[in-house]
């Protein structure tokens, strides 16, 4: 039985991809939390700029939970 040997480029795209899908989902996560706490879309909008988040990957609605008492 032979093993499968992988070149070190190999190894270094395997954990370059995985570091991605890792940030990614990092990135989806920050996201969701930001749609449930954000009150209207002007204070998701300034959450979003003050995590450094891009707005453009979540076109999710928020929603409208009205005044804070």
């Amino acid at each position: 039985m032979t093993t499968r040997r992988h070149s070190g480029s190999e190894r270094l795209a395997n954990a370059r991809a995985s570091q991605e899908r890792r940030e990614l989902d990092q990135h989806a996560k920050a996201l969701c939390t930001v749609d449930e706490h954000a009150t209207d879309p002007r204070d998701r909008a300034m959450l979003i700029a003050m995590l450094g988040l891009d707005e453009a990957s979540s076109p999710a609605p928020v929603r409208d939970v009205g005044p804070l008492s």
